[in-house]
């Protein structure tokens, strides 16, 4: 009895300091096309890094069950958009994304989270509304959902006020062009 309590503790304590993704949900989406976005937390004592792994276990959805997204991620970042592979995500039930020692070492998953959808489409609107007032001008910009990039690398956006700056230049870019 005091063993299995002993292991339980342990395991719950483990449990614990585990990096966490809090985003994707189980209530969220992603888009087949467009730019994801992927949050976690972690603490000082886990891996400075992991790898960002796709996983279905439907083979009608996604054939080969796993898809590699982003390696060498830096934990303490806690946020990154993922661009979708050439052709886009299959779109479907079941997803979950999983965070791991490396591609190579895919079965050390550090976190992984609840199933997801991917739906059809890429586009992503921001409102925006001026500093500082609750109400005000707002602006509201459409992209293709992939920030320019070209499907190469991620899109990281840093969050905050800087982020916020940024989004807004984005926006007024976007409206300019």
């Amino acid at each position: 009895m005091r063993v299995q309590l002993g292991c339980s503790i342990l395991f719950f304590a483990a449990s614990a300091a585990a990096i966490s993704i809090t985003y994707p949900g189980q209530t969220d989406t992603w888009k087949s096309t467009g730019d994801n976005e992927l949050r976690w937390e972690a603490i000082a004592t886990d891996s400075s890094n992991f790898s960002v792994i796709l996983v279905n276990q439907d083979a009608s959805i996604l054939p080969s069950k796993s898809l590699d997204l982003v390696e060498f991620v830096t934990t303490s970042e806690g946020s990154l958009w993922i661009p979708p592979p050439d052709g886009g995500y299959p779109v479907g039930t079941g997803y979950q994304v999983n965070l791991v020692q490396s591609f190579r070492q895919s079965s050390s998953i550090f976190s992984q989270s609840p199933q997801f959808e991917i739906v059809e489409g890429g586009t992503t609107t921001a409102t925006l509304t001026s500093a500082g007032s609750s109400a005000g001008p707002t602006s509201t910009s459409s992209t293709d959902g992939n920030g320019g990039n070209d499907g190469n690398s991620a899109a990281r956006i840093p969050s905050g006020s800087a982020g916020a700056g940024l989004l807004l230049f984005g926006a007024v870019a976007a409206l300019l062009i």
